[in-house]
């Protein structure tokens, strides 16, 4: 496989990376790589930062699992907790000490983490967690406002390896993508009908023929952030998987987004992917499988999955997750930004809305003053901020400092804005 095909090799079967490379040509200053791996009696963690190493022991896999179980049906439905955070603060704390204060205090000037998470890991999106003790009348009124979250202090990235890190950053280094300023949008597609939805029923497991309410109008909200002569539109009928692929391979794009219906099919991972319209007088069912997601050709810095589920994939041993976001990085892509459950679509469109204004609006500033990440005039120049854009997102919806969020639930709940993780090399 590795003559064959080595780009395919590297993402699912990567040499591992010496303690030397890591340091001396993987991680910034700022970056500390945190690597995970369950076991049956105990479980470990290692963390590296480009001037230090330490290796931990961790509770063993059933123990972490089950406070994972705990904590994971509290992030994924808004309707269990409602603005009232009780339960979720011990379950969330707890998982912070046992995965990250285990290894000792973080460098100071660490500011970004780099996850490569092991097992029911993937499912968890660690900047939700509790970086400290909280009593009851510290948020008895605020609610999950000012809880501690990890996202507060520090940028997220995930990543399969930190051998598949070291694989694109090298990569994209000098890539021409490094000055794109084109945005590829997809979405908004046309509902299967007869056959063809009875067939991407049948392949899913559900029926994804429903329409996208807030689809279109989130690409038209990210049409005039970035502006309409930087933009490739693709929706309707044109949302199908030949125009993605001749659109696609027509780069380099700063991002290309998607506002589809996501699925993760866990009893059949084969059939996990994104819905797109079904091709007129083809045998196209508008179904695009994680399979063919892999077989795509993108020339892209970015995919942006505003999908259900997208980040989700199949635990393979020893190889971690494989799923979409693994195939938009053999497919091209450095980085992937999906979710991780069920999103609302009005939510979502606000997030993508703050993190694309912070991508390509010089010198941005929210509503809580945190100066966008832009260096330079052009939407693909973001060199080592993307992370960072998104994180000063999801703050804002915590702080409830996004213009026309809605008023009657409480948008610092994780539910809203710990979903969409980012995946890949944010360089």
């Amino acid at each position: 496989m590795r003559v064959a095909d080595p780009r395919y090799a590297e993402l699912r079967y990567p040499a591992p990376s010496s303690l030397a490379d890591v340091q001396s040509e993987v991680l910034r200053p700022n970056e500390a790589l945190l690597e995970y791996a369950l076991g049956d009696s105990a479980s470990y963690v290692w963390l590296v930062t480009s001037e230090s190493f330490v290796f931990a022991q961790l509770p063993p896999r059933a123990e972490i699992e089950e406070r994972l179980r705990e904590l994971l049906p509290l992030l994924r439905d808004y309707n269990l907790l409602g603005p009232d955070p009780t339960y979720f603060v011990t379950p969330a704390r707890l998982l912070h000490r046992d995965l990250i204060e285990s290894v000792g205090p973080l460098p100071a000037e660490i500011d970004r983490l780099l996850m490569a998470p092991d097992g029911i890991l993937h499912y968890l999106p660690f900047e939700a967690l509790l970086t400290r003790d909280v009593t009851r009348s510290s948020w008895a009124e605020s609610g999950f406002t000012d809880l501690p979250y990890l996202i507060q202090d520090r940028d997220v990235v995930y990543i399969p390896s930190v051998s598949v890190l070291q694989r694109l950053r090298a990569a994209s280094s000098g890539e021409s993508r490094d000055t794109a300023d084109k945005i590829l949008l997809v979405g908004d597609p046309l509902r299967a009908a007869g056959l063809q939805e009875s067939i991407v029923a049948q392949a899913a497991g559900v029926d994804l023929t429903d329409a996208l309410p807030h689809a279109a109008a989130e690409l038209e909200a990210l049409s005039e952030i970035v502006g309409p002569e930087r933009c490739v539109l693709l929706t309707g009928a044109e949302a199908n998987s030949e125009r993605l692929r001749i659109a696609g391979a027509d780069g380099p794009y700063a991002s290309i987004h998607f506002a589809v219906h996501g699925l993760f099919n866990e009893q059949r991972p084969q059939y996990s992917g994104l819905v797109l319209s079904p091709a007129t007088g083809t045998d196209d069912d508008g179904f695009l499988t994680t399979a063919e997601i892999f077989g795509l050709e993108l020339d892209c810095r970015q995919v942006v999955l505003a999908a259900c589920s997208s980040a989700l994939g199949q635990l393979v041993t020893g190889e971690g997750l494989v799923g979409m976001t693994r195939g938009f990085f053999y497919a091209g892509a450095d980085r992937v930004v999906a979710a991780l459950w069920a999103v609302p679509g009005v939510t979502t469109a606000l997030l993508m809305g703050s993190f694309y204004e912070g991508l390509v609006v010089p010198g941005y500033t929210g509503d809580d003053g945190a100066v966008g990440d832009t260096v330079g005039d052009t939407a693909g120049d973001t060199a080592g901020n993307a992370a960072a854009t998104l994180a000063r997102a999801k703050r804002r919806l915590i702080a409830g400092h996004v213009p026309g969020a809605p008023t009657d639930v409480a948008l610092a709940h994780p539910y809203f804005w710990a979903a969409f993780v980012m995946a890949g090399n944010d360089d």
